[in-house]
């Protein structure tokens, strides 16, 4: 596959699947035009304006078993704590980070989080599956993850009535997500939906770790090219997963961080292990179906000692700074500062940004 900045792929229309060409290109180097920083505080970044920088007032955390707390973000104080009935929970949050929502393994719960505090809704269904490792729900369909990463379970509406859909993949779901009603999710090389009318999917050559939305269109961060350090963003119609982008990210190490579903842009990570090692933070939107970095947003944070990463599972990019949950703490890195803005004591088993307006 010719992979330099002119890289298309090809769909062939009876097999759903990317030709591959012949030859790899690598160019290593620094794009015209790109400012690139590190670690330079009395800088700021053109490419943010001021009022993309809009800090979360609250940090929502949990318990495995059932503490919910609201730690105030600017004086580091709990505002508010809730103690659910006894069980085991998992958690999740949906895409505009403003609603929360709790499983025991029986039901879920919803909490509004917009009305400057945590406000429960209720019980938004009864689902069941054996050993849920995790679950997604836009607050009207829900998925389940179970079965060591095997089984997705995913309950529906259709014609006014509640169904249930068992999905037995064919290996290990290494993502899944929830939007207009589709499921969609990765296993192997091939991304899949599953919705009350149809059922689609492509190969797209690789390990898809990322599946999100974005202005409408589907979002995905696929490792094809690991192998020579590479790996691909795509956007695709979430209707049918025709491609209508595609840009290489150039790294093996890249992640797609996880976004503010209101935000205007989106931002990817890398690990560089240079001299200095340092992980390099770039910008980016859609337009008009087409991925488009911002030539004037690249920041290099040093790599600490800590261990901290910044990837899907643990990072929210949102206007302006990061929000990297590890260990028993979240730390909120300023990108347009440059700098890390403060580290907080939270709970080590669930805790995210509050993203309201």
């Amino acid at each position: 596959m010719n992979m330099s900045n002119e890289l298309k792929y090809t769909l062939k229309k009876n097999k759903n699947k990317i030709l591959i060409g012949i030859g790899i290109v690598l160019f290593v180097g620094i794009g015209a035009g790109s400012y690139f920083f590190f670690n330079q505080p009395e800088k700021s970044l053109p490419g943010l304006m001021q009022n993309e920088n809009r800090l979360a007032k609250y940090i929502v955390s949990g318990t495995e078993n059932g503490k919910l707390s609201l730690l105030d973000v600017e004086s580091e104080e709990i505002k508010q704590t809730l103690s659910l009935p006894e069980g085991e929970y998992i958690y999740s949050i949906n895409a505009d980070y403003d609603t929360l929502y709790a499983y025991d393994g029986k039901t879920i719960r919803a909490f509004d989080l917009k009305k400057d505090g945590l406000t429960e809704k209720g019980e938004i269904s009864t689902i069941e599956a054996e050993g849920v490792l995790a679950f997604q729900t836009d607050g009207k369909n829900i998925a389940l993850l179970s079965n060591d990463g095997q089984t997705l379970t995913y309950q529906y509406e259709k014609d006014g009535e509640t169904k249930t859909e068992t999905i037995e993949s064919v290996g290990t779901v290494d993502d899944f997500h929830i939007h207009n009603g589709i499921l969609f999710y990765s296993s192997n090389t091939n991304l899949y939906t599953f919705s009350p009318t149809s059922e689609t999917s492509i190969d797209l050559g690789d390990q898809t770790d990322v599946i999100t939305d974005f202005q409408e269109q589907l979002l995905v961060h696929n490792r094809f090219g690991s192998g020579l350090h590479n790996s691909i963003l795509l956007s695709l119609h979430p209707d049918d997963l025709k491609i209508t982008d595609l840009k290489e990210m150039k790294s093996e190490t890249t992640s797609l961080l996880a976004f503010d579903g209101d935000d205007e842009s989106f931002y990817t990570s890398k690990y560089v292990n240079a001299t200095v090692p340092y992980h390099e933070l770039e910008k980016w939107t859609i337009r008009d179906g087409k991925i488009v970095k911002d030539q004037e947003v690249s920041v290099h944070i040093p790599a600490g000692e800590n261990g901290i990463t910044y990837d899907h599972e643990t990072t929210v990019a949102s206007e302006g700074y990061l929000y990297t949950h590890y260990l028993d703490r979240i730390q909120i890195y300023d990108v347009r500062a440059q700098k890390v803005y403060k580290t907080l004591k939270t709970e080590e088993y669930f805790a995210v940004p509050v993203l309201t307006e």
